[in-house]
């Protein structure tokens, strides 16, 4: 081997490294945000410890509270899906205009991966809707 190979042999091992450890931060960073998140469920869930009766007061509005979080992360998740179906759909239409095999499929499973996002976060107000926001008031 002379020292121009030896030389990329050195710059790919410390390319992997380096991947080595972004991966092992972002996993790390991923598992501390679950575990927040886990945590701080309950925090939000429950609001009061009940009176002298049993009735848990405080805890409708806990639950209030995080119905509202949710649904905000849903509302921007399903807005974000539908932002990357549009960039997927604008990929596969430069992929036809190059006739581009490989940006027509990529754009293509971008399209769907962002509509699979949208229609993920559909499903929270589909099958988690709260009566008290659909229920019209009539006289």
């Amino acid at each position: 081997m002379n020292k121009k190979n030896v030389k990329v042999q050195k710059n790919k091992l410390s390319k992997r490294k380096l991947q080595r450890n972004i991966l092992e931060f972002l996993t790390v960073l991923v598992c501390l945000l679950v575990v927040v998140g886990m945590t701080a469920a309950p925090a939000l869930a429950g609001g009061g410890t009940g009176g002298k009766d049993g009735d848990f007061a405080g805890l409708a509005d806990g639950t209030e509270k995080l119905d509202a979080i949710v649904q905000w992360i849903a509302t921007w998740a399903g807005r974000i899906g539908l932002v990357v179906a549009f960039f997927g759909a604008l990929q596969t239409v430069l992929g036809f205009m190059n006739d581009d095999a490989d940006s027509k499929v990529r754009g293509l499973k971008t399209l769907a991966a962002g509509f699979m996002v949208w229609g993920i976060s559909q499903t929270y107000t589909t099958f988690f809707n709260d009566a008290t926001t659909t229920t019209t008031t009539t006289k």
